[in-house]
């Protein structure tokens, strides 16, 4: 009983104490009017890569069918035009003009250029004229078949070739003729680059067909 006494005292000893627990307060200790929340960095995206346009394909001379050593239409330059196994010079057509030959659509072409007033042809190239007076290519008057087209008339004007006009029949023996055939048959134009028919009805031949590597004896080459 007495110890039982003696620890309640206790007890109530330390209540006693626990309640009189005192915690001073911090005046230096003060709290801000706002608070700033400070927001994070925005994320860059990566930036997309620069569009690079394509390059068009070059097309290189293996590529290529026909070859001209001269560079192309040149009268002032012997050149050598080559397509697959054939080869054609230049040279030159009467005394003023030149058998210019070039590459057109991969294929050869040929021209008959008038060299000019006072030029001459030589060696395949134009060339001035050694002669004092003004050289010249014709005599007024005389005619011709065109040397480009078959189915033209030149005529010479002042010493100098012009077209007089058309010949819907072609042209032969410098005059325009009237009919070209009377029976079937086939025949090579007048470069010799393509098989030309006889039309009966009309009695006009007419474009059949390209011949690559030239034409002979009315048909192509190699056929």
């Amino acid at each position: 009983m007495k110890k039982s006494l003696i620890l309640m005292f206790l007890s109530l000893i330390t209540l006693a104490a626990c309640s009189n627990i005192f915690v001073p307060e911090d005046k230096n200790i003060s709290l801000p009017d706002t608070i700033t929340i400070e927001e994070p960095a925005p994320i860059e995206e990566p930036a997309e890569p620069p569009l690079v346009a394509e390059e068009e394909p070059i097309v290189g001379l293996a590529s290529q069918k026909c070859f001209d050593t001269d560079g192309g239409v040149n009268i002032y330059v012997a050149g050598t035009v080559t397509e697959n196994n054939l080869k054609n010079t230049d040279s030159c057509e009467g005394l003023s003009s030149v058998n210019e030959y070039s590459c057109s659509d991969g294929h050869i072409k040929r021209q008959v250029i008038s060299c000019g007033l006072n030029k001459e042809c030589q060696n395949s190239v134009c060339v001035q004229s050694s002669s004092t007076t003004a050289f010249k290519d014709c005599t007024s008057g005389t005619t011709r078949c065109d040397l480009q087209d078959a189915l033209y008339l030149d005529t010479c004007v002042d010493g100098m070739w012009k077209r007089a006009g058309r010949c819907p029949a072609g042209c032969a023996n410098n005059e325009c003729v009237t009919q070209q055939c009377y029976a079937p048959g086939t025949r090579c134009n007048y470069d010799g680059t393509a098989v030309e028919t006889c039309n009966v009805a009309t009695g006009l031949f007419k474009f059949e067909k390209t011949c690559r590597f030239g034409c002979s004896n009315g048909k192509c080459n190699y056929d």
